[in-house]
């Protein structure tokens, strides 16, 4: 029921926008930034090969940024020079428009990274470079942007920006990492500020944040270099801070939540812990950690009390039980990846470029269904989108949409 509310208030605060056909996914790990689809009428089994590609592109700009899909439009960002581009195609795959967004980030890992997050007729993403930026969802043109560097000092983690913004109601969340804004709301508007995070003098850490709801309390939770936060979304104060660190201080597997139970994760061996939030959401208390699922950066889901997802250092599926944190299994699958869920079905896309349908069971690991990726080129780190009876899947410069409704 929480996961319920949750969506409810989302949508009620204007996190996403009126649903498209079949179902959208405007944002950084869908609806409610958890990785789940609400979608319903999907293949339980893949036919040999895979599901039916229905369309491909291969002009997106340089990057691995998941798509999103919101009123009847896929969005998708990519470095082209030294300027991110936000790209639109309508549901057959036809270019819509692409837009310049700003500075994108020139250095070491130069591709853009993350989505935008689409609300209320507009696009927020920020770039690698550090910029905030709103264009208009239906023609790309701009409205506003904030340069974090310059109003913030913000401070910048070791390989530029990369978060999917969080729109709460009038607000849009991001990460300065400075010390008097560790986190800041802007006015989704005007781009005016609305609030900073102060006395937290951490930088930001690859985390895209989420929003949950406890005991009345509307926290913003992310990971900082250091920590694990919870901020109260209204006015921006520091509500519990949590140490955790892996060896580099990156943390972009978002925390997932649920039913007083919040869950998160890091690779290079470091593991995950899970918190216990009090009645009244103003403090956390440890309750579990365990370093068989390591995440680095392909997300983990929850369902029915139970979290999946792949490790780093531990190359596997790894299932655990949210309450205890008791291995359910370990199991290599397709290979290690990111990972959706819809219907009660695991969608996961191994970095070795396979991806795989497996049913969301504590019981073990069965593959029901894969397929080789065949376009694009580079590393893949995009996580799956499934919306509108399609999975989309992103490849470097190429998106490709694939079927998967139930005949």
């Amino acid at each position: 029921m929480e996961r319920a509310a949750i969506l409810s208030a989302l949508a009620a605060a204007g996190v996403f926008g009126a649903a498209g056909p079949g179902g959208d996914w405007p944002g950084w790990r869908g609806p409610a930034r958890d990785g789940r689809s609400p979608e319903t009428g999907l293949l339980k089994v893949w036919p040999a090969g895979g599901p039916a590609l229905l369309w491909a592109v291969e002009d997106l700009g340089q990057g691995y940024g998941s798509p999103v899909v919101a009123d009847g439009t896929v969005y998708a960002t990519g470095k082209v020079g030294d300027v991110d581009v936000l790209f639109a195609y309508d549901l057959d795959g036809q270019a819509k428009w692409r837009r310049g967004c700003g500075r994108a980030w020139t250095k070491q890992y130069a591709v853009a990274r993350y989505p935008p997050t689409v609300a209320g007729g507009a696009a927020y993403l920020l770039t690698g470079g550090g910029e905030v930026v709103a264009t208009c969802a239906a023609t790309g043109e701009r409205k506003w942007s904030v340069d974090l560097l310059r109003r913030f000092a913000a401070r910048h983690p070791k390989w530029g920006w990369a978060e999917g913004l969080l729109v709460d109601g009038g607000k849009v969340i991001c990460t300065p990492g400075a010390p008097e804004a560790c986190v800041a709301a802007l006015d989704k508007a005007t781009g005016r500020t609305i609030w900073t995070t102060k006395g937290l003098d951490e930088t930001g850490a690859y985390c895209s944040p989420i929003l949950i709801e406890r005991g009345g309390l509307r926290l913003v939770v992310t990971m900082t270099s250091h920590a694990i936060v919870g901020i109260d979304a209204a006015t921006g104060k520091l509500q519990w801070r949590h140490p955790y660190r892996n060896v580099f201080g990156d943390h972009p597997v978002s925390p997932v939540y649920a039913d007083g139970c919040l869950y998160a994760t890091g690779g290079y061996g470091t593991g995950g812990l899970m918190l216990r939030l009090a009645e009244d959401g103003k403090s956390v208390q440890h309750a579990w950690s365990d370093k068989r699922l390591d995440c680095l950066h392909g997300g983990v889901v929850v369902v029915d009390g139970h979290v999946y997802g792949s490790g780093d250092r531990n190359p596997k599926w790894v299932c655990l039980d949210l309450a205890s944190g008791t291995c359910r299994y370990e199991a290599p699958g397709v290979g290690a990846g990111s990972v959706a869920w819809a219907e009660g079905m695991l969608y996961c896309y191994a970095r070795k470029g396979v991806v795989g349908l497996v049913a969301a069971r504590p019981g073990g690991h069965e593959v029901v269904g894969s397929f080789k990726v065949p376009r694009g080129a580079g590393p893949h780190y995009a996580h799956p989108v499934v919306a509108g009876g399609r999975l989309y899947i992103r490849h470097g410069k190429a998106l490709m949409a694939y079927d998967i409704k139930a005949r």
